[in-house]
């Protein structure tokens, strides 16, 4: 079953895509809806599906095959 977030800008993203990114990017968990990059910048969940959805298709891709 694929589950998908909304974002504040109205974009829909896979939950595992959002999962992926915060993987991929070693965020580190803050709070519910809340994880902080290596930057040390506080990101909400619906912020990480805008970032999704501005993804090339190829970046999508490589996105989805993280960690398998």
């Amino acid at each position: 079953m694929i589950t998908f977030k909304q974002s504040k800008n109205n974009n829909w993203t896979d939950v595992a895509l959002v999962e992926k990114y915060i993987l991929m990017n070693d965020f580190e968990y803050k709070g519910p809806d809340l994880y902080e990059c290596p930057g040390g910048h506080i990101w909400h969940v619906s912020q990480i599906a805008d970032e999704i959805d501005n993804m090339t298709i190829d970046q999508i891709n490589e996105l989805s095959k993280y960690g398998e």
